[in-house]
């Protein structure tokens, strides 16, 4: 029995094309919560950047690929960090012609303001991040996650310029960076001891590679139908497409609605 979902939000509760909620995943959560089903949120945004959704009450936040997680009131209940070698190191010898995003509890930092930045602030509907001047700054910072710009081909070189770190990628251009054991699957374990919920409870719906880990982890992993195919491959099931009331088809699949 499922008496728990962790939801990406890009691509999974949220168009693309229309940056919005479709009416049926709304009817669908507030279903599933009036038959006591926990709806957590599990993205890769930090907190500060998901969208309001003042319509839908969550009962948790997974945040930043699970280098933070929140409860319902948005109060924090684990943080972790970028390692400052690692931050040091590439503050020190920044590799030449890519970008980089630092995020902290509060704010994202670019180190330089192009078209691929311009791009990521279009698809997720953001103003254009301060840039970090001087760039060795960073080293000041305490960064929950990085971003950087760069062709998949090129992940492994990411964890030679930052040790002690992992990658996350849910989209071609860029890569996200976070603190080694980060992800969403580790965020669902916070909330399952936080909300004293067993692990074959649980369910996780996504539609990029940064929800392969919490897709493999969860009781049932279930892939959006515009998912990459490696999403679709990893799953228990797949549902239809985000715009083609995707969740909502889920969730009746998985029999909480």
């Amino acid at each position: 029995m499922i008496r728990a979902v962790f939801l990406d939000i890009d691509g999974t509760l949220v168009s693309f094309r229309t940056h919005t909620v479709p009416a049926s995943a709304r009817d669908a959560i507030a279903r599933a919560q009036q038959r006591g089903v926990r709806v957590f949120i599990a993205t890769g945004r930090p907190l500060y950047i998901t969208p309001p959704f003042p319509e839908i009450h969550f009962d948790g936040w997974v945040t930043a690929n699970g280098s933070a997680a929140y409860d319902e009131n948005r109060q924090p209940l684990e943080q972790n960090f970028l390692p400052h070698a690692a931050v040091e190191q590439l503050a020190a010898n920044p590799p030449e012609g890519v970008t980089w995003i630092f995020v902290d509890a509060h704010r994202l930092v670019v180190s330089a303001i192009d078209d691929s930045v311009r791009a990521f602030c279009t698809l997720l509907k953001l103003a254009e991040p301060e840039t970090a001047t001087p760039w060795a700054d960073i080293v000041k910072g305490n960064w929950i996650q990085g971003m950087c710009f760069l062709e998949e081909a090129r992940d492994a070189d990411v964890l030679q310029w930052m040790p002690g770190c992992d990658t996350m990628r849910w989209h071609p251009t860029f890569t996200d960076v976070v603190p080694l054991g980060a992800s969403k699957a580790h965020g669902i374990d916070v909330m399952c001891k936080k909300y004293g919920l067993a692990l074959e409870e649980t369910a996780a719906l996504g539609d990029g590679g940064n929800d392969i880990p919490m897709i493999r982890h969860s009781g049932v992993g279930v892939a959006m139908g515009n998912a990459t195919p490696d999403v679709k491959e990893a799953a228990d099931f797949v549902t239809d497409s985000v715009d083609d009331d995707g969740l909502a088809h889920a969730f009746a699949r998985l029999g909480i609605i």
